[in-house]
């Protein structure tokens, strides 16, 4: 009996290129299509949110800086305190289309649509068609991603840039030339100037491709340094102008912003509370910090927040150590850890978004489950996860945890972890349609540990904060800015009534009133807020400032001190102080304390004249002439310091010089009628034999 000749194998026919092309499209398309429509309805859905029409803090930064720029008044200093290209693009937007929010918001929904369209390709690319479609339709549904697209935040872009990365890296192997290289390098500058902390990942990057080149692809060295200098002149190409911008407004070469030493300096300070307790008023003292040591440039106060934090690391390396473990605990935190907004407080005006983002006491939705899914697909598919993305979510984390920590910077490795979310979900699915037991207990106790780790610890200080009542006090803010104190007192009323002990508030209603000249109403809201913040100089300030308007002189003077006692960099702290003494004929002390305000702050103008006035009521004649001389020489600009410099020389019978100071300050304002006549008389005396 013969046995039976086995089947012959089965034969697998590939579908023609252009059907799997039409495929790859189809999913391409449907996963844009979802994104763009999840997002359309969560704009229209969130329109009653109050920082829908005005933003708050950075957003506003941001837009007040674009809008400037678009409206033509240049570049100022502040542009450069944020990264760059986040306002540069909202400036170019609202060049085209005038100021408008809305637009912003729905450009960005759109770049957000097509990220998500992105991070399919690469998911398709990476791990086949179904993860692909997988992993573009969980970014697509992503709560987080979908909130910060929808803000005047670089989060959408960063994100993007991200992913196009990721895409550009995976095709190393399909193109060589300089070209493709130089590009890599523009999109690398481009991230960076969007949120700073791509620079190391840029940096491995580069040394990973030259690698990838030389000693894998056996491209040769002079490929490989041929790449790699194309990179680092196509990165160049997008920085250098930032630079030489910075350098015109700022007098140093940089690409990098402004604010990032103070960042680095909270997010390491010893005490873990301060960056929470670092806002509003607060965090301008905290900024003023430098100017003890003579800092005035902006880059130069960085540094020496850069060289305090060192100094904290060096004398306590154990603790700068297990606070970066609690920071990096925080980057895989299941919930969404808040800094200017909260999206817990935002999910109130979205029925959308409190069905796609929430959090069940420690454990928070989405990223409590899309992390878990995404450690089992690196683990289980772990031979066909790309270098460069193990890279990136190494190095942007470790960038991100060296600094501090929010959601708002945890979005761009989102589309990273939506494709390994998806791996991974096939892979756990197909051990329950094998029912591999083995491998289903060890995913199912891994992925709990990951939760664990994940839901936990916390609550951090950050989520102490009452955002729902801050919710209300930023909006106030911008609306003060724009204007509008009306609807703004009836925003800070609501955060009174969320937090009574909104020290925001209790001030800005009492700067309020004070304004409409009702000092005894607004005196019980300036104690509420030295009660609550006795740490903040400028609630003393303004403290005192209202008690000497009612007359109470020595307890104002009592507050002031105070205020230069807690913030010695305070300049308007000293300038208050000032005023009081002088409107007491204290000149001497007065002068002493309009100095400290000088040496703080010499780009006020008003710093110097006032000390000038007040050596001149102390009698100290030939200082006033110093100090003032000194005043035109940074002011020149100022008619003021210009005609009190004229009438001391003048008084002071050096009447040469009296002349050539009326006739400059004349060049300023030629209707000025007391400079002209006393010019006419000093001029006469000067022509008498």
């Amino acid at each position: 009996m013969c046995a039976e000749e086995p089947p012959p194998p089965a034969v697998r026919v590939s579908p023609p290129a252009g059907a799997a092309s039409q495929h790859v499209q189809r999913a391409l398309l449907l996963v844009f299509g979802v994104a763009l429509a999840v997002r359309v309805a969560y704009l229209l859905d969130s329109a009653d949110w109050p920082a829908f029409r005005w933003p708050v803090v950075d957003a506003y930064a941001y837009h007040h800086a674009a809008r400037e720029l678009a409206a033509g008044h240049g570049f100022g200093d502040r542009f450069f305190w944020q990264p760059f290209f986040y306002p540069f693009f909202l400036a170019c937007l609202y060049t085209f289309v005038g100021p408008a929010v809305v637009v912003a918001k729905i450009v960005q929904i759109v770049l957000g649509a097509a990220t998500c369209a992105l991070t399919a390709r690469l998911g398709q690319r990476i791990f086949g068609p179904a993860a692909g479609l997988l992993a573009g339709l969980i970014a697509a549904l992503y709560g987080p991603m979908i909130f910060y697209e929808a803000e005047l935040v670089a989060a959408g872009w960063a994100a993007f840039f991200s992913v196009l990365l990721l895409s550009i890296l995976r095709a190393v192997r399909a193109d060589r030339s300089p070209g493709f290289f130089g590009l890599l390098g523009a999109l690398g500058g481009l991230a960076v100037l969007t949120r700073p902390t791509f620079l190391p990942f840029v940096l491995v990057a580069l040394l990973w491709l030259v690698w990838q080149l030389w000693r894998v692809l056996r491209a040769g060295p002079r490929t490989a340094l041929v790449a790699a200098g194309a990179a680092v002149v196509g990165f160049l190409v997008v920085v250098t102008p930032v630079g030489l911008l910075t350098r015109a407004v700022t007098g140093e070469v940089q690409f990098m912003p402004a604010s990032g030493g103070v960042n680095f300096y909270l997010g390491n300070h010893p005490d873990p509370t301060e960056l929470a307790s670092a806002y509003d008023l607060k965090w301008d003292q905290v900024n003023r910090l430098p100017l003890g040591a003579g800092r005035l440039l902006p880059y130069d106060q960085q540094r020496w927040f850069h060289e305090q934090t060192r100094a904290h690391i060096r004398t306590d390396p154990l603790g700068f150590l297990g606070r970066v473990g609690v920071k990096a605990v925080q980057f895989v935190s299941a919930r969404e850890i808040p800094r200017n907004v909260d999206i817990y407080v935002a999910r109130h005006w979205s029925l959308l978004l409190s069905l796609l983002v929430w959090k069940l006491d420690g454990f928070g939705f989405p990223f409590g489950v899309l992390l878990p899914l995404a450690v089992v697909g690196l683990v289980a598919r772990r031979r066909q996860v790309p270098a460069p993305l193990v890279l990136f979510l190494v190095f942007y984390p470790a960038a991100v945890i060296s600094v501090f920590v929010t959601a708002r910077y945890r979005i761009p490795i989102i589309p990273a972890v939506c494709v390994l979310a998806a791996a991974g979900t096939l892979s756990l699915a197909n051990v329950v349609r094998t029912r591999d037991l083995r491998r289903l207990a060890l995913v199912g106790v891994g992925g709990a540990g990951v939760v664990l780790i994940a839901s936990l610890p916390g609550p951090f200080p950050l989520e102490q904060i009452n955002f729902h009542a801050m919710l209300y006090e930023n909006v106030a803010r911008t609306l003060e800015l724009e204007g509008d104190p009306a609807t703004a007192r009836r925003m800070y009323d609501e955060a009174l009534r969320l937090n009574p002990d909104s020290h925001v508030a209790h001030t800005q209603l009492a700067q309020q009133l004070r304004e409409q000249h009702r000092v005894r109403e607004a005196l019980p809201h300036y104690q509420r807020a030295v009660e609550l913040r006795p740490d903040v100089g400028a609630t003393h300030l303004n403290y005192g400032i209202a008690l000497a308007e009612l007359g109470r002189v020595e307890e104002a003077l009592a507050e002031l001190r105070r205020a230069v006692t807690i913030d010695p960099n305070y300049a308007l702290g000293y300038a208050g102080l000032g005023g009081v003494l002088f409107a007491e004929r204290r000149f001497e002390q007065a002068a002493a304390a309009y100095r400290q305000a000088v040496r703080l702050a010499p780009g006020n103008p008003a710093h110097h004249t006032n000390l000038g006035l007040s050596l001149l009521r102390a009698g100290a004649v030939a200082e006033a002439i110093d100090v003032l001389v000194e005043g035109r020489h940074l002011h020149p600009a100022s008619e003021r310091i210009g005609f009190l410099l004229a009438t001391t020389l003048d008084d002071a019978g050096r009447h040469a010089e009296a002349a050539e100071a009326y006739q400059a300050v004349l060049r300023l304002a030629p209707g000025h009628s007391d400079a002209r006549r006393r010019l006419e008389r000093v001029e006469a005396r000067l022509r008498q034999p």
